[in-house]
């Protein structure tokens, strides 16, 4: 009879309750309590009520409104870092603080429920590395541009929204608001600034817990960068924090650490904690609409990057930062630790030039040196803002970017080191005119061709160049540029790996180039990465139009000199001439 129940149950076995309490199971009225941090790391209670469950109301989504009940939240609201704050009815987890209101004045919020979170929780991962790269395929680097966004994190962008996530409160230390703004543009969106301590890793045995302080880290070292939220849930080694979308990035990797709350600061727009990080320990593997998920048992790195500044009399400073890998913000989170360690080294408000040099160590090329000399005149606070004057940071900050996102191979940042030297004084020119002796050259002649540069402030000055027309262009009409050579395409066959992609960058003109280039009407023609030049018509018509090869492509062959300057130009300038045929010695 025994064996006979035995077989019984396991044909007919009852269904299993779930270990949270679905939201079609939560009515209005029902009472728990939620967890999380309002002082150091310590968990405290707060009691929460039910007001209504609203189906659908995101992309096949619940949400739940609910009253917090609490003197810190009766006196400051809903608290920007609570988001994540598990959430329990009937003593079973029934989701996470997500979603507030704008100028609210009741401690009203939404609850993402349990049942998404956990299904977040349990997404197959790893088809990406470290550095949020998808292992199976190259991704171009406009891909990420191109691709459409969740639906939370559009309603996070969109201010005039009343129903938003939780804002996270951005832990910064070691730079003022005003010019984290400045310096790291792309992060000042992505919660409220706080002011926090700069702390090295704290060593301890801390244990994440649900209702612990948690935050994402984009940068440590001499300076911090964090975003704070809440631990939700924990299911061995995975844990979902925030209960909303960070970046709405999907799979990716970011470094994760533990934190310390100082307090809670009430205000009238947005109360919210006060925090710093302290030991670092997981990665995020998930970022999602439902919540952001994390191994805590995985450690994804950091790059680190060393800044030596010098110059204007001052005493030499450097500075080592710890940056976030990811292949689509590294690149610009150097960037701004290179910049604050630039205002940290001095802080007047100035024209200045200076002159930026990063070394690359990677696993491609070991490596890689790129210099570049930049001049602005509102001081180094606005440096490499676009402007007529300085359309691009540096070559520098380029290379990171390719090496980390590239139609041809991975790469990976072991180090970045950078020297920069400022000095006091504008350096800007734009080519302003250039003279011949005659519209009509000769073949084989030298001659002096006279360029005028106008300073950003001071008097013009007109350099002499000589130069040697070519003798293959006689009898033949020409276009003549005059350019800087930040202005200046290269004369090579377009790269067809990373290799001749690294090496086209490092061959690319800085602006103390000018640039002298003849371009005649005979084509050239790329073939796999070589280029043939000054091809007949007959023969680059047939390569380029008869053939099956999509690597063909017609362009000017190209005469060039190139003449280095003190100056800083910019610009362009083309006339089109006659080349006669070259005398001969009788």
């Amino acid at each position: 009879m025994i064996n006979l129940i035995l077989l019984f149950s396991l044909f007919f076995q009852l269904p299993q309750t779930p270990s949270y309490l679905p939201s079609k199971n939560i009515k209005p009225g029902m009472k728990g309590y939620g967890l999380t941090v309002f002082q150091n790391r310590k968990i405290e209670k707060f009691k929460v009520k039910v007001i209504a469950v609203m189906p659908n109301s995101l992309i096949s989504q619940n949400l739940i409104l609910i009253k917090l009940d609490h003197p810190v939240t009766d006196h400051a609201g809903v608290v920007a870092g609570m988001s994540g704050s598990p959430i329990y009815i009937k003593g079973k987890f029934a989701g996470g603080l997500g979603y507030g209101f704008s100028f609210q004045k009741d401690p009203i919020a939404i609850l993402t429920p349990a049942e998404a979170i956990i299904k977040t929780m349990n997404k197959p991962i790893d088809n990406v590395d470290v550095w949020g790269r998808n292992r199976k395929k190259p991704t171009a680097s406009s891909s990420f541009f191109k691709r459409t966004t969740s639906r939370i994190y559009l309603a996070r962008k969109q201010k005039n929204s009343s129903v938003q996530p939780l804002t996270l409160p951005l832990s910064v230390g070691g730079i003022d608001q005003a010019h984290f703004s400045k310096f790291f543009p792309g992060l000042n969106s992505m919660g409220n600034f706080i002011p926090s301590g700069v702390k090295k890793n704290i060593k301890k045995n801390l244990v994440y817990k649900p209702g612990s302080p948690v935050g994402i880290v984009l940068v440590r070292g001499d300076m911090n960068a964090a975003a704070i939220g809440t631990v939700t849930h924990i299911q061995k080694n995975r844990m979902a924090i925030f209960s909303h979308p960070f970046m709405g990035r999907g799979e990716t990797r970011l470094p994760v650490a533990h934190a310390t709350i100082h307090t809670v600061i009430a205000r009238t727009s947005s109360s919210m904690k006060l925090g710093t990080i302290t030991q670092p320990q997981g990665t995020l593997i998930q970022d999602e609409q439902a919540s952001v998920v994390v191994n805590k048992d995985k450690n994804p790195g950091f790059v680190p990057v060393v800044i030596k500044t010098s110059g204007l009399g001052e005493k030499s400073m450097t500075f080592n930062y710890q940056v976030a890998k990811h292949r689509l913000f590294t690149d610009n989170l150097i960037n701004g630790v290179l910049r604050r360690s630039l205002y940290k080294f001095y802080q007047n408000y100035s024209d200045l030039t200076y002159s930026i040099q990063y070394k690359i160590y990677s696993d491609i090329i070991p490596l890689m040196t790129f210099t570049d000399t930049l001049s602005y005149d509102k001081g180094i606070t606005l440096s490499f803002k676009a402007s007529s004057w300085s359309r691009y940071s540096t070559r520098g900050q380029l290379a990171v970017q390719y090496l980390l996102d590239n139609p041809f191979k991975r790469g990976v940042i072991k180090k970045v080191e950078i020297t920069a030297n400022i000095t006091r004084g504008l350096n800007n020119y734009s080519l302003q005119e250039f003279k011949l002796p005659s519209p009509v050259l000769r073949a084989g002649k030298k001659i002096k061709l006279q360029v005028k540069l106008k300073p950003q402030v001071g008097q013009e000055i007109v350099k002499t160049i000589p130069l040697e027309i070519p003798e293959e262009l006689e009898s033949s009409k020409v276009y003549l540029k005059i350019t800087s050579g930040l202005s200046t395409n290269l004369d090579e066959a377009e790269p067809q790996n990373i290799i001749q992609f690294f090496k086209y960058l490092q061959n690319t003109f800085d602006r103390h180039s000018i640039v002298i280039t003849m371009k005649t009407l005979n084509p050239s023609v790329d073939i796999k990465g070589t280029r043939l030049n000054n091809l007949p018509l007959s023969i680059a018509d047939s390569l380029l139009y008869r053939s099956n090869s999509k690597k063909l492509k017609a362009k000017q062959t190209l005469y060039r000199k190139v003449i280095r300057v003190p100056e800083l130009v910019s610009g362009s300038l083309k006339k089109q001439v006659f080349i006669k045929e070259k005398l001969t010695e009788k």
